[in-house]
């Protein structure tokens, strides 16, 4: 054997003892394994997902080599301890296939129903302000925004804040749920609201 040949043979080895140890790295607690098929997380510029048949982490992005393995560890318990406790599912494969599911039945019927309700509620929390003369205590817009995700933000703010300011040119004088419907149809008339992010 040549001194080439060796000196191939030796890094050969070490590359293999590398690649396996940064794999053990790259891993789960062996209990987690089963509840990992189909986990993904997004870093900035670094996609992460799970290997079933390694049972390793799979990395893609050229932020990659920024993400240790023990953040990747962290923030895959982190999403677990999440879906475990807002769901009974036994995988993210389970979980995110319920989600893609909720998200295509959310039709443009339900956006504007609940568009209804957003406005009514902008001008009824005016009214309970202004009866309690408090007015920062009901102006919650971002329970809102969180609440009605699955309507984009601006839509949600612009119909929260109408039932909010109509209420306020009427002085509180105004029945919301009887304006409500009104009020939301002129808004999403010819558009779409829903969030498909």
């Amino acid at each position: 054997m040549t001194f080439k040949n060796v000196l191939t043979a030796t890094l050969m080895s070490l590359i293999c003892l590398s690649t396996a140890s940064t794999a053990a790295d790259y891993s789960m607690p062996s209990e987690q394994w089963a509840f990992m098929e189909g986990y993904k997380y997004e870093y900035p510029n670094c996609n992460v997902s799970w290997a079933v048949k390694t049972s390793t982490f799979i990395t893609n992005g050229y932020a990659c080599d920024s993400i240790t393995p023990q953040r990747m560890q962290r923030d895959a318990l982190v999403s677990i301890d999440y879906v475990k406790k807002h769901s009974n599912v036994s995988n993210f494969k389970t979980y995110y296939s319920i989600i893609e599911y909720a998200k295509k039945t959310y039709s443009i019927y339900d956006a504007n129903q609940d568009a209804r309700i957003i406005w009514a509620t902008g001008c009824t929390n005016f009214k309970n302000g202004l009866n309690e003369g408090n007015f920062v205590k009901w102006l919650n817009l971002d329970d809102h925004i969180k609440k009605y995700s699955r309507i984009k933000r601006i839509p949600v703010i612009k119909l929260y804040m109408d039932g909010w300011d109509t209420a306020r040119l009427l002085n509180g004088v105004v029945n919301c749920n009887e304006l409500a419907p009104y009020r939301a149809e002129d808004y999403v008339s010819g558009i779409d609201i829903r969030n498909t992010n």
